[in-house]
């Protein structure tokens, strides 16, 4: 399968992977522009600037099966966005594996009073809770919802961090604020 790696920012997953296929991180322009100070593209690895809200990105990218990460995107979509993205997402490959994240919109309407993301200029984020009523107006079926922090991982840790994984960033709050969806097609 191809893996694109949608909004990587400097993020070097491709590299601590080490998977052997056809990957594209893809971001935009100003963020591959400083990614190629960092990276080099070869082997099948590529860098490719694109807004995921416009159509031309596609094809630069072979259809087939393909491995999506999406994260950290989503929440600076608006809802129409989101959905025109899964779709194209969805008619360009005849198989989707999509790992995406988002806020609720709770945690949406929250970041309006405190979010370090307010210091870069942002001004807008969205939220989604209904990621099955997405799926269907996608093509995409919807898999499952993933906790942020499996409690296997969280039960490894000491008492003081348990304690406050527990609380932060796994069930109830963390769901209240968080999500992880998987879907296929």
């Amino acid at each position: 399968a191809v893996v694109l790696h949608i909004g990587c920012g400097l993020d070097n997953r491709h590299g601590r992977i080490g998977m052997d296929a056809e990957w594209f991180d893809i971001d935009f322009p100003e963020v591959i522009r400083e990614r190629r100070k960092h990276f080099a593209e070869g082997n099948g690895y590529h860098m490719l600037p694109a807004d995921m809200r416009q159509e031309g990105w596609k094809a630069a990218v072979p259809g087939g099966k393909v491995i999506i990460a999406m994260e950290g995107v989503s929440m600076y979509l608006t809802a129409s966005e989101r959905l025109a993205l899964l779709e194209r997402l969805s008619g360009h490959f005849s198989e989707v594996r999509l790992l995406l994240d988002s806020y609720t919109v709770f945690a949406a309407k929250a970041t309006r009073y405190k979010n370090p993301i307010n210091d870069v200029g942002v001004t807008e984020v969205y939220g989604m809770d209904d990621a099955k009523g997405l799926a269907e107006k996608t093509g995409l079926s919807f898999v499952a919802e993933h906790d942020m922090m499996p409690t296997t991982l969280i039960a490894q840790l000491d008492t003081a961090e348990r304690m406050v994984f527990s609380n932060l960033y796994a069930g109830k709050t963390a769901r209240k604020l968080y999500r992880i969806y998987e879907f296929e097609a």
